[in-house]
């Protein structure tokens, strides 16, 4: 039974600092502890510095005891750089690292060893291809009321209302997967 453990987290790419990444876990051991009829502790963050941050956690059931340090690899800060960009131009690069990963052949990769993350990948897209079919409905139909219009206006508030969430929806991290895969 292993009772030491030191567990290194990299993150995605999300702009999400070590708090949050705690309180996530936190509300993830919660879960633990009711499916597996255990107990878990989780101690505040001890050690922050910008590259890292950890702390620590015990677990325990009827007949076992683990300490984890959970240390948290930091780049928070690269990412919400990256975030400062407008969101026309992050759309841009965005789509030139979708025709790059078409073209290399990098997206049938994608699906050939995992369906599901090739459906992560192309998902954005698929929802910004919505929105632009149905505001292009929306601005054809004019101000006559029938169901393309109807549907138009509620994507184009749907889109409004989202902008924010947008930000996250321009495949970024591929983007710079892209560019490093050609040394840009």
């Amino acid at each position: 039974m292993i009772q030491r453990r030191h567990v290194f987290h990299i993150g995605g790419y999300d702009p999400i600092t070590p708090k949050v990444q705690v309180d996530r876990l936190r509300r993830s051991l919660s879960s633990f502890d009711k499916i597996w009829g255990a107990s878990s502790r989780l101690s505040e963050i001890s050690n922050t510095s910008a590259i890292n941050a950890s702390c620590n956690l015990e677990a325990w059931g009827p007949n076992w005891k683990t300490y984890v340090t959970f240390e948290m690899l930091r780049w928070d800060d690269l990412i919400r750089c990256d975030s400062g960009v407008g969101l026309v131009p992050r759309l841009v690069q965005s789509v030139k690292a979708l025709f790059d990963f078409i073209v290399t052949g990098t997206l049938f990769k994608y699906a050939i060893a995992s369906w599901k993350y090739a459906l992560f990948f192309i998902f954005p897209y698929c929802c910004l291809l919505l929105i632009a079919f149905c505001s292009a409905g929306f601005i054809i139909s004019g101000d006559q009321v029938h169901t393309p219009n109807i549907l138009g206006r509620r994507i184009t508030a749907w889109n409004s209302s989202t902008a924010c969430h947008l930000r996250h929806l321009d495949a970024l991290d591929w983007t710079k997967a892209s560019d490093k895969s050609h040394s840009r």
